[in-house]
Order: structure tokens, then C-alpha cells, then sequence
């Protein structure tokens, strides 16, 4: 999208190449069209499968038996004395994200900036207009299931950690240029008509699948190990069409126009994707100092895959156009190269190198976990505390971009038929190679989630999470003790 955007401004001035800057150049309509963009989401990489423990944000202690805690803390799984048989499910879920969030002032500025110079003061502008919505898939999230084997608890899962599909299109984007160009001694009126039409499409998901053991050392202390092989696949797709004419002495140069004996496509395409998979472990410890006082301590260590794959990326430029000038403060470079543009073959394009490579890197975070818990009644107190270490990224050629965990505490209260969890996590975006992914961000985030445990009948109970603050979450967790 970074690239689409800059394309769109580029193409905007296009005609303004040939001008030795004239007071004259000036934008006569500018349409923005409509951009909508659409997230859809199924996240258990940050609360992991289950209800109750995600309910008490992310406990690795457990008063219950409960087969989730195979992800998190392996040692608790010694509270399961019957077999068990739990089931994650994601409803869908939609969030018009545009009706809540004000982007109407931050379009009209970015526009107004761009066009500031070149700007008609009869100019028919309408700014584009902009959808966004988050979205839940419907998803079986997790089969878990946890037994006893002469002592010993062993559980077995596949899960769907993570699932992210982002979407945009742009329709209707339509720009007119008028300027003079200035040939030898005379001036010719030159008009530049562009419309954009796009579509670009992200998807990364995981899946794993493993099994965990749990056992009794002493009647205070257990241990517990697990084995997990993960499964990555990343896929992206896009398509932006550009039709555009040039109007200059008296005739219409098209873009695009098969007839030419020269290249002349601005049409712009992507489409890549890669798959791999690597195994990870975790181990804990569980310790019961006594029935209603309990510690905890969990080690994940998880793979860094090397997914393979192919990509295809089709761009195509004006030779006038300096893209890597967009977005400098300096200005010390043109935009536009009034040496390359050539009158003769005014719709002139060539094609871009971009680099493709057949790997793609998912990093893979390692967490160390530390809880405590104190139960009176019905009722409990869990405290984790969270350290990560490594970054959940995405690595391609020497582009990096990604999220460090730096540490995290919550508090999570549960009453039995109601679960809080509150704390805060501090993070950091890391970014690496090109400049278009941004820069280097601290993030301190709220965590704030809530859930409910509902008994249905004898041995199938039902655990929702209504909601898990950084990430909107809804689900449901059935349980079946047989």
C-alpha cells in the first residue's frame, strides 16, 4: 500500500515533469474515490486456547482442570484426573472501525499537503472517503485432549494460534492536470486525465500441532513438557489498475494502448506465497505450597520457520518519476526528471526491478512466564508477570518488521462463575531495511479482559470469553469431562 500511495501522487504529477517549475501547472479535479479496508482476525497467539485461564489474563495457575493449560504451563495439567475433551470456537464478529475513528481531518491535511503547490483555486476536490471494519472469522480454534496414564497426565491438541487477513480497495480515484509545457520558444497546453482502480490482500495464519505430559514429583511439587510443531503460511495478492491520457498538441495519448510500439502499461501487480514449519517446546513448574497458595514458572521456546515460496511482482513507472523523492523533508531531489520524459512517447513507462526472494522468515517469540495464585472459598488471585524475549516478526530479504513482548503483568480475579483479568504490557515495533515500513515504536498497551464459566450439565461446562483487550476476542470454550 505504501507504494500504491506513492504511485497515486506520482501519477497526480506526472504532467508536471515537462514544466521548469511554471506558475501556471495547476490541478483542476481530484477525486479521491473510496478506500475500504478490512481486517479479519482469529488470534490464540496471545491468550492462547481455552476460556478460564485467558479470562484471567493469561494465568499459568490453575485451580481447575483444565486441558488449556497444555500451552501455557504444562505442569498444571496434574489437576486433571478424568479424561477430558475441550473445544475452542470463534463466532463471527463485525466492527465498523470508521464510525469510530475520526480519519475525515487527517485525509483533508495529507491532501491538501500534496496538492498544496499545483492546487486550482477553482479546483473540483472531493476527498476520498473511507470504510474500515474489523472482523472475526468463524473458526474452530482448538481440540484439546488431556488423560492419566498411570500417574502421568498427557494431553494432546491442535490449535489455530493465529489467522490475520487484511484487505484494501481503492475505487474511483480521478485526477485532471492542466499545465503549459514549454517546447523551444513556444507553449502548448498538456492535459493529464488518470483514474485508479485497486486491490491488494494479506493473509498470514499458523496452526500447530503437539502433545504435553504433566506428573507429580511430590505431593506440592509437578512438572510438565510439551513438544509442538508449528505451521506457518503467508499469502499476498494485488492488483492496481491505471488508465490515464495525456492531451497535448491536439492529440490523446492513451496508457495502456496495445497499439504502441513502445511500453506504455501502468497497471501494477503482486502475488506470493510461502509456507514452512518448525518444532518448539515449553516446560513448567508447579508448585503448591499448600491447597490454596500455589506458584508457577513456564518456558516457551518457540522455532524461528523458514518459509519457501515464490513471488511475482509486476511494477511499472514513468522514467520522469523519482519515487524514492516522495516523502523526503530535504527536497533536495525532484520528483519529477524533466530530462527523462521524452515528447515523442509522452506515455513512455519501463518496468522496476523489485527483488523476490524464495524465503520468508517468521520469527517465532520466546517467553518466560512466573505466576502466583491464592484461593479462599470460591473465589481466587492469580498474578503472572510475562518476559519476553526475541520478536514475533516477519523477515524478507533484508526487510524486518516486527513486535518485542518486553514484559507484561496482570491481575485476574475469578469468582467462580466470573473471571477479570487486568495489567499492561510494554512493547516495542522493531523495523529493519526499507524505510517504508516506518520506524521504530515503544508501546505501553492495556490488558483487560473478562470471561464467565456457565455449567451446562453434569461434566459439560462451557467457559466464554466475552472480550480480551489489546485484541477484541469473543469465544467459546466447551469442556467435556467423561
Amino acid at each position: 500500500m505504501m507504494k500504491f500511495r506513492g504511485l497515486q501522487i506520482a501519477l497526480l504529477l506526472l504532467p508536471l515533469s515537462a514544466v521548469r517549475p511554471q506558475d501556471n501547472s495547476r490541478i483542476l479535479r481530484l477525486h479521491g474515490g473510496r478506500v475500504d479496508l478490512r481486517c479479519q482476525l482469529a488470534n490464540n497467539l496471545s491468550h492462547g486456547p481455552g476460556g478460564r485461564a485467558a479470562g484471567l489474563g493469561n494465568s499459568i495457575t490453575s485451580f481447575h482442570p483444565d486441558a488449556a493449560m497444555a500451552s501455557l504451563n504444562p505442569a498444571a495439567l496434574v489437576r486433571v484426573r478424568d479424561p477430558v475433551a475441550s473445544v475452542d470456537f470463534t463466532p463471527p464478529l463485525s466492527l465498523d472501525l470508521s464510525a469510530l475513528i475520526d480519519v475525515e481531518s487527517e485525509i483533508r491535511s495529507s491532501t491538501d499537503s500534496a496538492i498544496e503547490d499545483y492546487r486550482d483555486p477553482q479546483i473540483d476536490l472531493q476527498y476520498s472517503r473511507l470504510g474500515a471494519a474489523l472482523q472475526q472469522q468463524s473458526q474452530l480454534g482448538a481440540l484439546l485432549l488431556a488423560f492419566p496414564v498411570r500417574g502421568t497426565l498427557l494431553c494432546t491438541y491442535y490449535t489455530r494460534p493465529f489467522d490475520l487477513r487484511l484487505s484494501s480497495r481503492l475505487t474511483a480515484f480521478d485526477a485532471q492536470i492542466y499545465t503549459t509545457l514549454q517546447v523551444s520558444d513556444e507553449a502548448d497546453d498538456i492535459y493529464f486525465n488518470s483514474r485508479i482502480d485497486g486491490l491488494t490482500r494479506l493473509e498470514v495464519g499458523a496452526s500447530s500441532f503437539g502433545w504435553s505430559a504433566a506428573r507429580r514429583v511430590s505431593p506440592r511439587l509437578s512438572f510438565g513438557f510439551g513438544m509442538q510443531r508449528t505451521r506457518v503460511e503467508v499469502g499476498g495478492f494485488g492488483r492496481l489498475n491505471v488508465d490515464g491520457t495525456m492531451l497535448y498538441a491536439g492529440r490523446e495519448n492513451t496508457f495502456n494502448d496495445p497499439n504502441d510500439s513502445w511500453i506504455n502499461t501502468l497497471n501494477q501487480s503482486f502475488d506470493g506465497r510461502y509456507s514452512g514449519a518448525g518444532w518448539g517446546w515449553r516446560a513448567g513448574v508447579l508448585f503448591e505450597t499448600r491447597p490454596a497458595l500455589q506458584l508457577a514458572l513456564s518456558f516457551d521456546w518457540q522455532p524461528e520457520i523458514s518459509a519457501s515460496g515464490a513471488a511475482e511482482i509486476l511494477n511499472y513507472t514513468v522514467p520522469a518519476l523519482n519515487l524514492d523523492a516522495l516523502g523526503q523533508e530535504d527536497g533536495e531531489d525532484e520528483i519529477l526528471e524533466a530530462e527523462e520524459l521524452k515528447l515523442s512517447q509522452l506515455t513512455l513507462t519501463r518496468a522496476v526491478e523489485n527483488p523476490v526472494h524464495s524465503i520468508l522468515t517468521v520469527k517465532l517469540p520466546k517467553t518466560l512466564r512466573l505466576g502466583a495464585a491464592y484461593s479462599w472459598k470460591r473465589m481466587a488471585l492469580h498474578l503472572t508477570w510475562v518476559r519476553g524475549f526475541d520478536v514475533l516478526a516477519l523477515c524478507y530479504g533484508e526487510d524486518e518488521i516486527g513486535l518485542e513482548r518486553r514484559h507484561s503483568l496482570t491481575a485476574g480475579f475469578d469468582a467462580g462463575l466470573v473471571q477479570l483479568g487486568a495489567g499492561y504490557t510494554r512493547m516495542n515495533k522493531t523495523v529493519s531495511g526499507s524505510e517504508k515500513l516506518g520506524e521504530q515504536q515503544e508501546l505501553t498497551l492495556p490488558l483487560l479482559s473478562l470471561g464467565s464459566h456457565i455449567p451446562i450439565v453434569s461434566g459439560l461446562d462451557l467457559d466464554v470469553l466475552w472480550f480480551a483487550l489489546p485484541l477484541p476476542l469473543l469465544k467459546l470454550h466447551f469442556t467435556w469431562v467423561f
